[in-house]
C-alpha cells in the first residue's frame, strides 16, 4: 500500500512542530495566509487571550441536549428542550450585557414575517429591553440571509414584529434589519452570529428558530460561547456582510429597514465598539466566506490547484466552483481552513455534520450547487485512512431511513461510503479488496440517535442533525455554521484548539453522539459491521 507523500510530509511537519502548544492552529494559520493573506484580519483572523466559557461556565451550547434521557419525547419535545431554553437564555443575557453594540446575522425562517422565532425572538426582545434600559444608544444590526424561496418584506415585518414586541422600550431605538441575497438564487447568508460589544459572541449552527429546536422533534446541533478578541472577528464578519448590505440597499438582493433612532440614510457598516479586555488562554482561528455576489478580498496566486474530480461535478454545463475555480477557492478561506484541520489529525478525525454530499439530480439543481462533494476533503479523509488514523463520521438521518424535517438531503450513508470507498482505491493505487479492508478497519459511519432505540420521535419524524463539528486528535476543532456538503452561502466559525475545551466537547457530545449513533451504523469495525454500497460492493462483513 502506498501512503500517499502529503500524509508523510504533514507526519514530519508536525513532528517538526511538536514543541507548539497549538499544532493544529499552526497548520490552518500558515495554510490559509498562503492562500489569501490580504483577508487576514477580516475574513480570517487568529487571536489569542480568549475565554472559551458561558455565563454557568458550559461554553457548549447543544439542542437538545437530552443525550440518553430515559424519556426524551417528555422530557426533550413538546417545547422542553433543555438546550433550546439555554441557548435562548444565553442569547438574551448576552444582548442585555450590551452597552454599545449588538451583531445577530442567522438564516431567515420560512416564516415570512420572523427572521427569529419563538423563545429566540423573545430572548431578543427581552434582550434589547434590558439592555436599552441602561444604555439606550447602543445599535443593533439584524440581519438574515433569505434565499428566493423566502417571501419579500420579510426584514420590514420582522422590524415590525420586533418594535411592537418592545412597546415602549423601542422608543429612539438604534435598530436596523435587513433580509440579503449577495447573488440571486445561488448565495445567501448562512452565518449565526450573537455579537456583543467585541465581547462575546455565540457561534454555531442554530438558527434562531423555535420550530427546528423546541419542537415535538428538535434537531440535534451545538453552537459555542466565547469571550475576548475573537468576538470581533465575528464582528468583522457581520462587517462583511453590512458592507454588502449598504451598497446594494436598492437593489433587489437587499432588504433594509430601520427604527426611529436610525437616520433615513444611515447604514452603519463597520463595528466601532471598544476592544475587549478580556484574558482568557485560548488561542482561536476565526474563519468565514464570503460565498458568491460579495466583493473579493484577495487575488489567485495562493489557489489550491483544481481538483479535476470529475465525479464531483453536477453537471458539465456549469463550472464547478467548489473544486476547481481558483477566485471561489480564495473568497471562501473557511472551506481550505477546514480541510487543513482535517489533514492535520495525526490520531483521529471526528466529522459530526448535517450532510456530506449534494445530489446531483437536474439541470436546476446543479445549476443552483453545481457540486456533488468537496473533493479534496474527501481526499484528505482517504488520505488519513490510508495512514490508518481512525475517521468517524455522523451525520443525519438520510431519506431512505425517514423523515427528519428536511434535515437530510442524502437517500442513504452508502453513498458517502461509496466516495470514500473509490478514494481509497484510487489515492493508494488498490484492489477493490484491500480498499474494502481499509475503510471497514479504519472507518465509522452512522446516521444520528440520541438515546437508546430511538431512530424517530414519537410524532413520526426520524432524528435530525445539523451540527457542523470537525474534531482532530482530541484536541483541536471547529465548531461553525459550515456544511461539509457542497454551498455557496456565506459561512462562519471557529477552530479552536485547548485541552480543557477539546476535553469537554468529547466529553460531553461527541462521546455520547457517537455511543448512540452507533447504533445506526454502516459501518463499525467495533461491532463488526460493513455495510458497503448494495450497488457496487454488495454487504461486507467482518
Amino acid at each position: 500500500m502506498l501512503v500517499p507523500t502529503l500524509c508523510l510530509f504533514l507526519s514530519a511537519a508536525l513532528a517538526a512542530d511538536a514543541g507548539s502548544k497549538t499544532p493544529h492552529l499552526d497548520h490552518i494559520e500558515a495554510g490559509l495566509r498562503s492562500l489569501a493573506p490580504k483577508a487576514e484580519g477580516t475574513l480570517w483572523k487568529r487571536t489569542e487571550g480568549n475565554a472559551i466559557q458561558n455565563r454557568n461556565n458550559s461554553w457548549l451550547l447543544q439542542t437538545p441536549d437530552c443525550f440518553g434521557n430515559v424519556d426524551p419525547n417528555k422530557n426533550c419535545a413538546q417545547h422542553n428542550a433543555p438546550g433550546a431554553l439555554a441557548l435562548a437564555a444565553t442569547i438574551q443575557a448576552d444582548i442585555a450585557s450590551a452597552t454599545s453594540w449588538v451583531d445577530i446575522a442567522t438564516l431567515a425562517t420560512f416564516n415570512p414575517k420572523a427572521i427569529a422565532t419563538g423563545i429566540f425572538h423573545q430572548a431578543i426582545v427581552q434582550g434589547i429591553k434590558l439592555a436599552r434600559a441602561k444604555h439606550p444608544n447602543i445599535t443593533i444590526r439584524i440581519l438574515g440571509g433569505t434565499p428566493p424561496t423566502r417571501d419579500l418584506g420579510m426584514a420590514a415585518k420582522y422590524l415590525a414584529l420586533l418594535l411592537k414586541d418592545l412597546g415602549s422600550a423601542a422608543d429612539g431605538a438604534r435598530i436596523l434589519v435587513a433580509g440579503v441575497e449577495s447573488s440571486e438564487a445561488y448565495s445567501w447568508n448562512h452565518a449565526k452570529i450573537v455579537a456583543v460589544d467585541g465581547v462575546s459572541a455565540i457561534v454555531g449552527g442554530n438558527n434562531l428558530w423555535e420550530e427546528a429546536y423546541n419542537s415535538n422533534h428538535p434537531i440535534n446541533d451545538v453552537s459555542m460561547r466565547l469571550e475576548g478578541p475573537a468576538a470581533e472577528s465575528a464582528h468583522s464578519m457581520a462587517d462583511l456582510l453590512w458592507q454588502f448590505t449598504c451598497a446594494n440597499v436598492h437593489t433587489i438582493n437587499v432588504e433594509l429597514v430601520r427604527s426611529s433612532g436610525i437616520g433615513a440614510s444611515e447604514c452603519p457598516s463597520t463595528f466601532s465598539g471598544a476592544s475587549s479586555n478580556v484574558r482568557g488562554t485560548t488561542s482561536v482561528l476565526a474563519m468565514g466566506e464570503l460565498g458568491f455576489g460579495m466583493h473579493s478580498l484577495d487575488g489567485v496566486s495562493g489557489a489550491p490547484a483544481p481538483a479535476n474530480d470529475a465525479q464531483a461535478c453536477c453537471s458539465t454545463s456549469h463550472t464547478d466552483y467548489l473544486n476547481n475555480d481558483a477566485q471561489y477557492s480564495v473568497d471562501n478561506p473557511e472551506l481550505e481552513g477546514l480541510r487543513l484541520l482535517a489533514e492535520s489529525a495525526q490520531s483521529s478525525l471526528f466529522i459530526a455534520q448535517q450532510d456530506v454530499l449534494f445530489p446531483c439530480m437536474n439541470l436546476l439543481s446543479s445549476a443552483f450547487v453545481n457540486s456533488h462533494y468537496d473533493a479534496r476533503f474527501f481526499n484528505i479523509i482517504a488520505d488519513k485512512l490510508l495512514a490508518a488514523v481512525p475517521v468517524t463520521m455522523v451525520l443525519s438521518t438520510p431519506k431512505d431511513d425517514g423523515n427528519s424535517d428536511g434535515y437530510s438531503i442524502m437517500h442513504n450513508l452508502q453513498e458517502v461510503s461509496d466516495v470514500v470507498l473509490r478514494k481509497v482505491k484510487e489515492r493508494g493505487h488498490l484492489d477493490d479488496k484491500a480498499a474494502q479492508a481499509i475503510v471497514c478497519k479504519h472507518f465509522k459511519l452512522a446516521s444520528v440517535r440520541i438515546g437508546d432505540n430511538m431512530p424517530k420521535w414519537a410524532d413520526g419524524f426520524a432524528i435530525g442533525q445539523h451540527a457542523k463539528i470537525i474534531a482532530v486528535d482530541d484536541a483541536a476543532f471547529y465548531l461553525g455554521s459550515k456544511n461539509l456538503y457542497p454551498t455557496q452561502l456565506q459561512d462562519f466559525g471557529f477552530v479552536v484548539e485547548e485541552p480543557n475545551a477539546a476535553a469537554a466537547l468529547k466529553r460531553d457530545f461527541l462521546d455520547k453522539l457517537w455511543h448512540y449513533s452507533q447504533q445506526a451504523a454502516s459501518i463499525n469495525v467495533d461491532a463488526g459491521v460493513c455495510k458497503l454500497s448494495r450497488q457496487s460492493m454488495g454487504e461486507l462483513y467482518l
